[in-house]
This record gives structure tokens, C-alpha cells and sequence, in this order.
């Protein structure tokens, strides 16, 4: 069987992303104690700010910073969620793969030897995500919620379902 190319490997993760972020929003907006929890809004403003300034990298754009008060309710975070996430998408649809092992010169690191590759940067903007879906999850658990699996396994048994915002 051959391997599939990284680049088609990286389109399917963003898509998973998308999924689960998604996922993640609808468990979250189901629970009120969730929805007016600001620590939680704050914690996924983040995420989608990563998201969002690394894709301003990639497309050389200027940064642009939003903050989590410009977002009063956990709908409005949605909303700029699905944003980057279509954003997102449109990038990756006109995206080669010989861009991939370019660099990107990241601002907040200020060491100028460190280059990482386009390819790392997504990686990194992956598995970031992850790692804060888990945090939310785990808040709404706290909170008397039901978190969901966003699972990457259980998005492919799924047949890989696009996102439900």
C-alpha cells in the first residue's frame, strides 16, 4: 500500500481539527455552567488565536491579535472559531507541497537561527489544538458537562464526518 503524501496527511488532520473543535463547541454550549465559564472562553480564544496568527504567517500577512474580551459569550468564540477554520481551509486548498519544507519565521521566538518549516508550524498548530481540546474537555467535566471524543481514530471510524457548527 503506498504512503499518503504528507501534504494530503496534513489537509486530513485540519479537517479533523475542524471537526472536533466543533464537536468540542457543541458539548461545551450544552452545559450552562460551560457557557458562562470565562476561564474556558479564554482558554479557547487561545487556541483559535494560535490557529489564526499562524495562518497570518504562513500567508504573509500582517498580525492581527484579537483578546478573549472581544468575544463576550462562548457562541461569539464560535463564531470566530468557524472563521479561522474556513480560513483555514481556503490556505490548504491552494497549498503544494513543494511549499511545505519552507520556512517561517515565527516573531515569538526570538532566537533568529530557529526556522521552522511551514510543515512543522502546522504540525505544531495540530497538535496544539489537541492539546487545549483535552483541557476543555476536562473543564467540562468540572463543570457538570458531558465532554464528547474528538478522537482522530474515532473521527475516521466516523467516515470522517465534516464539522457540524
Amino acid at each position: 500500500m503506498q504512503e499518503k503524501p504528507v501534504i494530503d496527511h496534513l489537509k486530513e488532520l485540519f479537517r479533523h481539527a475542524e471537526w472536533a473543535d466543533a464537536e468540542n463547541y457543541r458539548a461545551l454550549l450544552a452545559c450552562k455552567a460551560a457557557v458562562e465559564d470565562a476561564g474556558n472562553r479564554a482558554r479557547l480564544h487561545h487556541v483559535h488565536l494560535v490557529q489564526h496568527l499562524f495562518l497570518q504567517l504562513w500567508k504573509g500577512q500582517q498580525l492581527e491579535k484579537t483578546e478573549a474580551a472581544d468575544y463576550a459569550t462562548l457562541t461569539a468564540m464560535r463564531v470566530y472559531g468557524r472563521m479561522v477554520h474556513e480560513l483555514t481551509g481556503i490556505f490548504l486548498a491552494e497549498l503544494t507541497a513543494e511549499r511545505l519544507e519552507s520556512p517561517v519565521h515565527v516573531p515569538w521566538f526570538k532566537d533568529p537561527d530557529f526556522k521552522p518549516t511551514l510543515r512543522q508550524t502546522m504540525h505544531q498548530v495540530i497538535e496544539h489544538g489537541a492539546y487545549h481540546r483535552g483541557q476543555a474537555a476536562s473543564r467540562l467535566r468540572d463543570l457538570g458537562g458531558e465532554p464528547v471524543t474528538t478522537d482522530y481514530i474515532v473521527w475516521l471510524w466516523k467516515g470522517r464526518p465534516a464539522a457540524r457548527w
